[in-house]
């Protein structure tokens, strides 16, 4: 299912004028991991989509598991605040069934996050 979403959105953003996009899969660049200052644990966004001027962030969620709330919280401002430095936004991709769980909690939690759903 992640590999779809995955796949369909990158689709999308080859549309829009991409001049680079960075993903977890064979032959193309990774994406860089990102830290807490001080922090040990790391995290991968998705996708990044580099265009001239800015760096959007993606996070694709095929699942909302509870007991991943925290560290997924932790993610996300972790790339809101990355993509706001690198003049982007941060995009967080879920799919349709599981959309108003996702949005509650970027509502609960006040995240900069904008929710695509596939």
């Amino acid at each position: 299912m992640k590999k779809e979403m995955t796949k369909q959105l990158i689709n999308s953003l080859q549309k829009k004028g991409v001049q680079m996009i960075r993903q977890h899969a064979s032959g193309s660049e990774s994406p860089k991991a990102y830290a807490f200052r001080g922090g040990r644990k790391t995290y991968t966004p998705d996708i990044v989509a580099e265009f001239e001027n800015r760096h959007d962030f993606f996070a694709v969620e095929d699942k909302f598991r509870k007991k991943d709330i925290p560290d997924m919280v932790a993610k996300w401002i972790l790339f809101g605040v990355t993509a706001r430095n690198k003049g982007g936004r941060f995009y967080l991709v879920v799919n349709e069934d599981e959309s108003d769980k996702f949005r509650e909690i970027v509502t609960e939690k006040a995240l900069s996050a904008e929710i695509i759903t596939l």
